[in-house]
């Protein structure tokens, strides 16, 4: 494959068509109203949790708080945001010139 031969570079910054192909086949479908409502056991106070982040294109305000029998509430003390984005292209097409009181179609693609 060419692009993805030394040097790389190109419109497709190295990656094969296929691999480009491939990743613009994904349909964005997850658009929840709010997200991570699970409950996770800690063990030694720290928790990993692997979660995908909506498709949607924002940014979600993240916080914890936990229970202990012996301890009582805690509101976890931190909070953070999390910002989701997809890479877009926009391109702009204008006519090369316009005559006065012209209306003038523009027309503006988002990739």
């Amino acid at each position: 494959d060419a692009d993805a031969g030394a040097g790389g570079g190109g419109a497709t910054g190295g990656k094969s068509a296929e691999a480009e192909t491939t990743a613009i086949k994904r349909v964005r479908t997850f658009f929840p109203e709010t997200w991570i409502h699970e409950g996770v056991e800690m063990a030694e106070g720290a928790a990993l949790v692997d979660l995908r982040a909506p498709d949607t294109i924002t940014s979600w305000r993240v916080a914890s708080f936990a229970t202990h029998p012996e301890d009582g509430f805690s509101d976890g003390g931190v909070s953070d945001w999390l910002v989701v984005k997809k890479n877009m292209f926009a391109s702009l097409s204008m006519p090369a010139f316009v005559v006065h009181q012209e209306v003038p179609t523009l027309t503006l693609t988002i990739q």
